[in-house]
């Protein structure tokens, strides 16, 4: 019986191996070769109004590059609305700065009041109430925008019928804190194309682009409160109305700088919070074919089954592993090297921890904002 049970088992450690390199190379390839699911969308000639709202809590690395970038938008009709936190916010004097040089298309809204629980929603909903477009498009403060980004996203969203967000792509990494950041990235990145190639509706919060009709159609910004996190609930509300919510191929470009391990550390383990909270069943689901998990498990079953040392096959999965991750970095056009390498093998030590610390942590802080990471109504 003992023997039963050890082959058994050696075998269940097996399976779930090739499950996990299964879920691996059939992601890669979406990521890889057959992403996007968007084909590259011309622009029509005109293009109806939008707002571009920024919500703005804190100074960011290079804040001067990423809000200027938000004011050189080639859309024919674009107004820039920056809502900022707080009269007493670090980084007001710096938009105020740079919107003097366009005052016709830019404008500055400062809160003062906690109307959610998500602050960036509250600071949405503030520029969303001075807003007179057909469009909005909801921008991270860190994020850098090439010229015909609103442009662009606005044409996906037009074409879809739906709503169009963005992936997060780091650049500028200066630190291995920060490259190990970009993995993260890439490994959201590989997951989340993936879910939108067969046709899982999602978003991503760090650009987010629709028409306001369809945004009111889901209830308006009080329907992205109905969770901790506004691009979750964004795609909850997507799903129940019928809207289709899909991933740009086009991502949202993130400088990082010298990124500390604390700041690494509480963004990630703010996101496994999160996850947990909305989607339990996914994070059981993903554990075991993590890299480490995965490869532990093909390791010891593979050398019970076919005398192969387990060192030497755990060493060939992780080689395989990181392959996939070079590969989908070279396609999104990301600086690749040891750093990189080094940051996808301490990814992998780092995100398991994240993710079974959320079943334990619901209390998030996200800037002083302490919250529950649950569903909110």
């Amino acid at each position: 019986m003992s023997s039963m049970l050890t082959t058994g088992l050696m075998t269940i450690g097996f399976s779930l191996w090739i499950a996990a390199v299964a879920v691996l190379l059939a992601s890669a390839v979406v990521s890889v070769v057959l992403h996007p699911r968007l084909r590259r969308t011309s622009i029509p000639d005109t293009l109806p109004s939008i707002s571009l709202i920024r919500p703005v809590a804190g100074l960011e690395y290079r804040m001067e590059d990423v809000t200027a970038s938000c004011l050189r938008q080639d859309h024919p009709d674009c107004r820039v609305i920056f809502a900022i936190s707080s009269p007493q916010d670090p980084a007001l004097p710096l938009v105020q700065e740079a919107c003097q040089v366009a005052p016709q298309t830019s404008c500055i809204v400062v809160n003062d009041q906690d109307r959610y629980t998500n602050p960036k929603l509250t600071n949405m909903a503030a520029g969303f109430a001075v807003q007179q477009a057909e469009f909005v498009f909801f921008s991270d403060s860190n994020t850098l925008l090439p010229a015909n980004t609103a442009r662009y996203w606005q044409a996906q969203a037009l074409a879809l019928g739906g709503v169009i967000s963005a992936l997060p792509e780091g650049v500028d990494p200066r630190s291995l804190a920060a490259w190990t950041e970009c993995a993260f990235f890439s490994h959201q990145f590989r997951l989340n194309t993936a879910l939108d190639w067969i046709g899982m509706p999602s978003a991503h919060g760090k650009g987010m682009t629709m028409s306001v009709t369809h945004l009111q159609t889901l209830g308006g910004l009080d329907a992205l409160s109905r969770y901790s996190t506004e691009d979750y609930a964004l795609a909850v509300a997507a799903t129940q109305h019928s809207i289709p919510a899909r991933v740009s191929e086009v991502p949202a470009r993130i400088p990082l700088g010298r990124r500390s391990w604390s700041e690494v550390w509480r963004r990630q383990k703010r996101w496994g919070q999160y996850r947990v909270a909305h989607a339990p069943i996914g994070i059981w689901l993903e554990l075991p074919i993590l890299m480490i998990p995965a490869g532990t498990a093909g390791a010891l079953s593979g050398a019970a089954l076919l005398g192969v040392a387990p060192l030497v096959l755990f060493g060939g999965h992780v080689l395989g592993w990181l392959l996939v991750d070079l590969a989908i970095a070279k396609r999104r056009n990301q600086p690749l090297g040891i750093a990189f390498v080094c940051g996808c093998l301490i990814r992998e030590v780092l995100n398991p921890v994240a993710l079974v610390l959320g079943f334990f942590d619901r209390s998030v802080d996200w800037r002083g904002h302490v919250f529950q990471s649950a569903k909110t109504s």
